[in-house]
C-alpha cells in the first residue's frame, strides 16, 4: 500500500502519514522495503518483532484501561442500586424493577449490579425491540403503561442511560409512567 492511500484511509495528510511511517521505521517498530528504481511497486512495510512487542504492550494497557473502566463503572451502577433497593425497601422485601435500555450496553452492567441487591429484574424496554438483554425481550414502549411492562408490574423503571432525558421523559409521560415510578442511573 502506498503511504498516499495509507494517508486516505487513515484520513490524514499524506506528509503527516511520511513523518509516522519515517518514526516507526527509526524506532524500528517497522521494516521497509524498497522497489528497485524505476518501478513502480510502493514501498513494502512490514511489523518487526519490537513492533509486534509494542503493539502487545498498547493494546494490553487498553484492555487493562477497559476492565478499569467497567469496573468502575460497575461500582458506581452498584451503589445506585442499593439507594434504589433502599428507596423501595418500605414497598417490599424484593421490589420488582424494569429497565429502560437505549442500546449503550448499560443494562447489562445493571443487570450484574442487581445480584446480591432485594431487587428483582421483570423486564426491558427501549429501542432494540425483539433483542435479548439481560435474558428478558426488549419491549416497545407501546408495552409499558403506568407501571406494568408486557403485563408484569414493576416498582420502579430505571432509566440506564446517559442519553439526554427530554425524549425519554416524553415517552414516560405518554406512557403514564409516574415521576415516582422512574429512577435514574
Amino acid at each position: 500500500m502506498s503511504q498516499r492511500a495509507l494517508a486516505r484511509k487513515l484520513g490524514i495528510a499524506l506528509g503527516l502519514t511520511n513523518q509516522l511511517v519515517r518514526e516507526l521505521v527509526e524506532r524500528r517498530w517497522i521494516d521497509c522495503s524498497r522497489p528497485e528504481p524505476g518501478l513502480k511497486t510502493p514501498a513494502k512495510y512490514r511489523l518487526t518483532t519490537a513492533g509486534r512487542r509494542h503493539q502487545t504492550h498498547v493494546a494490553r494497557l487498553r484492555l487493562s484501561s477497559l476492565v478499569e473502566g467497567y469496573s468502575e463503572a460497575r461500582h458506581r451502577i452498584r451503589e445506585r442500586m442499593r439507594e434504589l433497593e433502599a428507596a423501595c425497601a418500605s414497598i417490599r422485601p424484593t421490589a420488582r424493577v424494569a429497565f429502560y435500555d437505549d442500546g449503550a450496553g448499560m443494562s447489562e452492567v445493571g443487570w450484574v449490579s442487581l445480584h446480591g441487591t432485594g431487587l428483582q429484574l421483570v423486564g426491558v424496554v427501549g429501542e432494540r425491540v425483539g433483542e435479548s438483554v439481560c435474558g428478558f425481550e426488549v419491549q416497545p414502549w407501546d408495552q409499558v403503561h403506568q407501571c406494568r411492562l408486557a403485563g408484569e408490574t414493576f416498582d420502579r423503571l430505571v432509566v440506564m442511560s446517559f442519553a439526554p432525558t427530554p425524549p425519554i421523559r416524553a415517552q414516560l409521560r405518554r406512557r403514564q409512567v409516574p415521576p415516582s415510578a422512574t429512577f435514574w442511573i
